[in-house]
């Protein structure tokens, strides 16, 4: 109970009961820790994302998308070269994913690779993290509780001074006429204050994460290219050709288009590269435009063990202004019995990290070589 300026309070250990005034009290305000804790639970739902599923180099058509984690479920769908799918579940061999419209389906593992970021996994722009987001969350949440504690802190000194106009008038009786307006006001005027400083933040954030997620967005239009699998047919005896296609994917053209492909063996085993090809393009290659790499009389032998196919592109995007790099590495079965064999395997990106480190290595061998040669 309150007497002006005082007020009634119980003691919970000793329980008695007395009068204490108020300037010597705190009051607590845990309505402020209910609303940080749901302006958190909102935005880190709004944070989290899917991982997301492609087509692997080796795919030339498509993947595609079945009813049941089997080759005997129906095909509901087909997942082209350069579309994703939200990964849901993994099941065994199989991989669970939602598509664009909504629908859900399961794609085999061996034609498929899983991308924590679509936009991360081919360029050199790193995006902020989720714990860095929290951060962000964390100290902007810390601030409004701040702002508010400070507004709390003046309506204390405010209704303290109230209460010091009552202590200097406690002997005054009060006509009808008394207004009592002021009374009403404050903690009004109290409460639409904070509406309008939360509403105000909260809009600041929802537009900083939407100009973030424009630049995802322009970004994921940039020029990239998936490869066909490589083809390799006998023309004569040992000779024979190997030709690939790279299709642009992206929106953007891409200009100063160099490509290198480089033949090594699968042990690892040489001490130099086994071929080495080069190719290049000055005409800009637009979006869903192919470009042609081919190279004819390949000379093997009539027992060539296999090889791994190595390909190497740069290019630049003249809308964004920089220069991309992309790697492709398949497996080739090489010739039997002088019987050239066509099959091609994707290699996983572990080994395929493993191939490159070797190939770099043998490159510079070679080309240390070639400068003793020369002097």
């Amino acid at each position: 109970m309150k007497y002006d300026s005082s007020f009634e309070a119980s003691h919970s250990v000793r329980n008695c009961t007395g009068i204490v005034h108020v300037r010597y009290m705190s009051f607590e305000r845990p309505h402020m820790k209910i609303v940080t804790t749901l302006l958190l639970c909102v935005f880190l739902s709004s944070i989290v994302s899917a991982d997301q599923v492609t087509p692997s180099n080796a795919v030339t058509r498509h993947v595609n998308v079945r009813s049941l984690p089997s080759s005997n479920g129906k095909i509901i769908a087909e997942l082209f070269p350069g579309e994703r799918a939200d990964l849901m579940n993994i099941v065994d061999d199989w991989l669970e994913v939602r598509l664009s419209d909504g629908r859900r389906g399961f794609v085999s593992k061996s034609w498929t690779i899983v991308l924590d970021d679509p936009v991360d996994s081919i360029t050199a722009i790193k995006d902020t993290t989720l714990i860095q987001q929290i951060h962000v969350l964390s100290d902007s949440v810390d601030m409004l509780t701040d702002s508010v504690d400070k507004l709390g802190r003046h309506i204390d000194s405010l209704t303290k001074y109230i209460e010091n106009i009552e202590i200097k008038n406690r002997n005054y009786t009060p006509s009808k006429d008394t207004n009592i307006l002021p009374f009403i006001f404050v903690p009004a005027a109290a409460l639409v204050l904070i509406t309008i400083f939360f509403t105000t933040r909260l809009s600041q954030l929802k537009e900083k994460r939407q100009t973030k997620g424009q630049k995802k967005a322009r970004l994921r239009r940039r020029a990239y290219f998936v490869v066909s699998t490589p083809r390799i047919e006998q023309t004569h005896g040992t000779f024979c050709s190997l030709s690939l296609s790279l299709i642009n994917s992206g929106d953007n053209p891409a200009v100063s288009f160099n490509a290198n492909m480089y033949i090594v063996d699968v042990g690892i085993s040489q001490t130099t590269l086994y071929r080495e090809f080069h190719f290049s393009s000055a005409n800009p290659i637009g979006s869903q435009k192919d470009v042609t790499f081919s190279e004819e009389n390949i000379d093997f032998t009539s027992e060539c063990a296999p090889k791994f196919v190595c390909i190497e592109i740069e290019y630049y995007d003249n809308t964004l202004k920089k220069k991309f790099r992309q790697e492709f590495t398949f497996k080739w079965k090489g010739v039997k019995f002088g019987r050239v064999r066509v099959e091609f395997e994707p290699v996983d990106k572990e080994r395929s990290i493993q191939v490159w480190l070797n190939v770099k290595e043998l490159k510079r061998t070679t080309e240390s070589s070639d400068h003793r040669k020369r002097a």
